[in-house]
């Protein structure tokens, strides 16, 4: 379901393979659309021209002529289309109703079924899958139904070292995960570990570290996941990419979902996980994001013990995990007074921040 520019060229339909053949030469490059998964790219025929009678082509002639005749400044020049960045797909939810009509996530969950082996072919599915899933809570629960969060993670299980699989599997379920409904379905079929098993995988990779952060976050708002695996993942992915804002807020709100009791908060702070919420919220001033869940996670962490409410204050961690991971300069409380002050009508970090 690409939708590509097809420029200001008559578009035809060609009447045969030959026919097309004959004119590709003198027609306008046609655009590549790549997907990200590493597919072999689809040329897409942008427009073509077809057979036309003798007359048609005398009158095309003394048009053209009529036009070359015309000022510069008058001509209606035609571009060619502009070449596509690989990955380029518009998604609309009209092109989506489209591919539910025709079967939606049935087709898709065949396929990789019937071809369990083939790595590209369960990538491009997992990319199907968090297209059909995508815009409403109501597609996310139905790809569910149909079995979806079951193939992903089996797709993660048995390709997940392969980078495309990695990363459109974790998007798939980082997408899946934002609905209630659809999140339980995601645990139940073993997401919490193929996640944290791709972002071992590829440690180095910003972008699979930021959507397995995201899912890992929804997972956590259920209360029922161990923490020190989620944990242990999401501060390794903040510590290795500390310039990154948007994985820094989901490290963030992984941690804060995950400190819901005093053994729990404990064990984030064990962690160093103060610290890192602290870092991250000085690193990232301006983000509202993750200032938001920046003051959400410290104020969690507070409400521990006197070990966690010491992490906090101090922004070194605890005294097991903390001591050497550099510490946040002002610790926790100078990082929420400067988060109140940078987002003054921000409701949340008002709220979270007092």
């Amino acid at each position: 379901h690409c939708r590509v520019w097809r420029g200001e060229a008559m578009r035809c339909e060609a009447s045969s393979s030959s026919s097309y053949s004959s004119s590709s030469s003198s027609s306008a490059p046609l655009p590549s659309v790549a997907y990200p998964s590493g597919s072999k790219p689809t040329r897409v025929a942008s427009y073509c021209v077809g057979s036309s009678s003798p007359a048609k082509r005398a009158r095309r002639s003394s048009e053209e002529g009529a036009v070359a005749k015309r000022p510069a400044s008058q001509r209606r020049v035609l571009s060619s289309p502009p070449t596509l960045p690989t990955g380029f797909i518009r998604q609309t939810e009209a092109a989506q109703k489209t591919a539910w009509d025709n079967g939606g996530a049935t087709n898709v969950l065949l396929a990789m079924e019937a071809h369990p082996a083939d790595a590209q072919l369960q990538a491009d599915a997992c990319q199907a899958l968090t297209f059909l899933a995508s815009h409403t809570p109501e597609y996310k629960q139905r790809v569910c139904e149909a079995g979806g969060a079951l193939a992903i993670v089996r797709a993660l299980e048995a390709h997940g070292a392969v980078a495309s699989v990695a990363m459109q599997g974790c998007g798939a379920l980082a997408v899946l995960t934002m609905e209630t409904t659809a999140r339980a379905a995601v645990r139940e079929a073993g997401g919490a570990g193929a996640l944290l098993r791709a972002m071992r995988l590829h440690s180095a990779t910003s972008r699979l570290q930021q959507l397995g952060c995201t899912a890992i976050a929804s997972l956590a708002e259920m209360h029922v996941l161990p923490v020190e695996p989620l944990a242990t993942a999401a501060l390794a992915a903040m510590r290795a990419f500390p310039a990154e804002a948007t994985l820094q807020a989901q490290g963030c709100r992984t941690l804060l979902h995950l400190a819901t009791t005093p053994p729990r908060k404990r064990a984030v702070c064990d962690a160093g996980g103060a610290s890192a919420v602290v870092l991250a919220m000085l690193a990232h001033g301006g983000e509202a994001q993750v200032q938001q869940w920046g003051c959400g996670a410290l104020s969690a962490l507070a409400d521990g013990d006197q070990s966690c409410h010491s992490a906090v204050c101090s922004g070194n961690g605890s005294s097991t995990a903390g001591a050497g991971a550099g510490g946040g300069a002002g610790g926790g409380v100078h990082a929420i007074l400067h988060a109140m002050a940078m987002h003054p009508a921000h409701v949340q970090v008002a709220q979270l921040g007092c």
